[in-house]
């Protein structure tokens, strides 16, 4: 399958053509399998026998939540614990057909009267609404969590077929900017190590070490609030920042509603309405879940003064706890942990504790240390050196994999030992021993402030707004790095399978597209073209692993 499209970002009327000509894909993937020549497939009889046989015992081959591996059930065990949680009442109601129907036809003509106030890049009307499809609900079995007989499974719906897709990620576009406003988020490992890294804790005192999460964040939230805190973010980020375009709060809510009123979920043929929470495949959920769960937990956490660090990774919090005046911290955090719908558990340690990848300690000097967390779960089973995948990234592997070891690990005995495993790990998987090992001297060699230093747009932009003294150690505060990145408007993404038999990508796009050019033949199309800046992206091909789900 051939795309054409825009990542990110409104686009203009001409891209949208020439994403949607189905002649322009159909060409472009006729000319990739005259190129191409690929091997006799040995399994597919085999792979076929094997899933007469799951068919016949009642047997279901999924993958497990956290990528923990592939999962052989039970499908009944499967069925039974998919419909305990779509009979949650609280949840999810049961619907028919015909109240999906009427629904889609109340969105369409909201959608009708909503964009009349849009400018034209963001037009919802230019895109194709008319396959009417809700989600398609499953789960991921959790593993990793005690369980009995079945393990409890993470809810996923699959909104690719909605009707309302164009819609949330209409949405998401319009609150990433506002997460700049969200003071207590983690970006990633890396802002979460140069933070910690900034920190100076009292050698005099006692401090502890808490983790907490929050049990089913996205089923929990209520609707109503996740539209009140995102409007408001909303509004006081457009009032104080230049955009592009401004949407009233009458406009902002009316497209939030638009986004997560319509829950439509089917699990074999039968329909269910999720009137509580957000979807988790949603374009928007994360940003609207970030924008929530701040808003909310600032209210439990901002006047507690014995918290001398706090930082949130979606439902995952870390907090640095000062113990002077706390005589129970149990009973402190059940008093802190106390909220009208989300729900926690949590973990302490007066010594070190799980976060994230990183594994965080406090020496008796009260200095912090960090090293590589693995979790129990974690096979190691990283890319094959045979698998169909461009050479570069083989190559690369090793060495970002080994990159991370580098900023994680504070003490260089940690960091030694670290990447000596994964040396052993990536030579199991039939790596070149030659390349292996002149990325290893490198790394050994490399500078872990220098490599902690940030480069990301996103967490340079962050970082300035709301850390600007570590900037200022990278000597980067005034630099242009950190400005938020602008995707360019001519930028158009040609999304292709990888065949490792062929090299001619580039050659086969500008051809296709050149013939394209002349049969349009008008001003403004030959124009646009000229101007078009094509990159590729692959899109990962049909593994062994997918065929064999079932």
């Amino acid at each position: 399958m051939c795309k054409c499209k825009r990542l990110t970002g409104p686009t203009s009327d001409i891209e949208v053509e020439i994403a949607n000509r189905d002649e322009l894909t159909s060409d472009m993937m006729r000319n990739l399998r005259n190129n191409c020549k690929l091997g006799t497939d040995v399994l597919k009889p085999t792979i076929i026998k094997f899933k007469s046989f799951c068919e016949t015992n009642f047997v279901k081959v999924i993958e497990a939540d956290k990528n923990a591996g592939i999962c052989i059930v039970n499908k009944v065990d499967y069925h039974n614990e998919v419909l305990r949680q779509l009979d949650d009442l609280s949840i999810f109601h049961p619907s028919t057909y015909s109240q999906f129907e009427l629904s889609m036809i109340e969105f369409k003509d909201r959608v009708k009267i909503f964009e009349k106030g849009l400018p034209d890049s963001l037009k919802l009307s230019r895109f194709n609404l008319t396959t009417d499809k809700p989600a398609s609900f499953y789960i991921l079995p959790k593993v990793h969590k005690v369980f009995d007989k079945f393990p409890k499974g993470r809810p996923i719906s699959i909104t690719f077929h909605k009707t309302n897709k164009y819609v949330s990620r209409l949405l998401d576009f319009v609150l990433k900017p506002c997460m700049n406003d969200v003071e207590d988020v983690l970006i990633d490992t890396q802002h979460f190590l140069l933070l910690l890294n900034n920190i100076t804790l009292d050698k005099n005192k006692k401090y502890a070490l808490v983790t907490i999460d929050v049990e089913a964040l996205y089923p929990s939230l209520n609707i109503t609030d996740c539209k009140k805190h995102c409007a408001d973010t909303y509004i006081n980020y457009s009032s104080r920042h230049n955009l592009d375009f401004k949407l009233n709060r009458k406009q902002f809510l009316e497209l939030m509603s638009l986004s997560l009123d319509y829950n439509f979920v089917e699990y074999e043929g039968n329909m269910y309405y999720q009137h509580k929470g957000i979807e988790m495949g949603n374009a928007a959920s994360v940003m609207v879940a970030n924008i929530t769960v701040f808003q909310e937990l600032n209210k439990l956490f901002s006047e507690e003064e014995c918290i001398a660090f706090y930082k949130r990774f979606l439902d995952d919090i870390f907090l640095l706890v000062d113990l002077e005046n706390i005589v129970n911290l149990d009973e402190w955090l059940g008093n802190l942990l106390k909220h009208r719908y989300l729900k926690f558990t949590h973990e302490h340690s007066m010594n070190s504790i799980n976060f994230l990848d990183v594994k965080v300690s406090i020496s008796e000097d009260n200095s912090i240390c960090t090293q590589l967390f693995v979790k129990p779960m974690s096979k190691h089973m990283y890319l094959h050196a045979s698998s169909n995948h461009p050479t570069h990234l083989k190559e690369s592997l090793f060495y970002s994999q080994g990159l991370r070891i580098v900023r994680i690990c504070s003490e260089y005995q940690d960091r030694l030992s670290s990447l000596c495993s994964l040396y052993e790990k990536f030579v199991s998987r039939d790596y070149a021993h030659d390349n292996l090992h002149s990325n290893l001297v490198k790394l050994l060699g490399t500078n872990r402030h220098e490599a902690l230093k940030p480069k990301k747009s996103l967490l340079c932009t962050y970082l300035s707004l709301h850390n600007p003294n570590i900037m200022v150690k990278y000597a980067m505060l005034n630099s242009n790095t950190h400005k938020p990145h602008t995707q360019d408007q001519s930028s158009l993404f040609c999304i292709f399978p990888f065949y490792k038999s062929v090299n001619r990508y580039k050659q086969i796009l500008h051809e296709t597209i050149l013939s394209h050019v002349i049969s349009k033949c008008t001003p403004e199309y030959k124009s646009y073209i000229e101007s078009l800046c094509v990159k590729i992206v692959f899109s990962r091909t049909k593994n062994l692993k997918e065929d064999l789900k079932v």
